[in-house]
């Protein structure tokens, strides 16, 4: 993941992406993704396609990858972080659920 991070990190300065290219094009892939999900609940008619689903969350990664080079942040940064926020996500859902998750470390040994 970490060479992708970094693929995306060349092509965003390669092609000249702004940050606001990134933020309507986020916004415009979430949209998609949107619509691809709500075949499921009925919501839009159509048949569900995971493949579809794949697309769309990859795009949206993408460029959440790119928004994240563009601001300096680098992928063992950004790993931490999503480390610290699933931690918290943890805590604050297990109480609820009343289950047991267990979070591996991303950490190289």
């Amino acid at each position: 993941m970490k060479k992708t991070y970094n693929n995306i990190a060349n092509i965003t300065k390669t092609i000249g992406v702004t940050k606001e290219n990134n933020l309507c094009k986020l916004m415009e892939e979430i949209g998609e993704l949107s619509q691809n999900i709500n075949i499921e609940f009925g919501i839009k008619n159509g048949i569900l396609n995971i493949n579809n689903i794949k697309g769309e969350l990859a795009d949206c990664i993408q460029i959440l990858m790119s928004i994240s080079n563009q601001y300096g942040i680098t992928y063992n940064e950004l790993v931490l972080e999503l480390g610290i926020k699933n931690n918290k996500w943890l805590k604050k859902y297990k109480a609820k659920a009343k289950i047991k998750i267990r979070i591996t470390s991303s950490k190289k040994k």
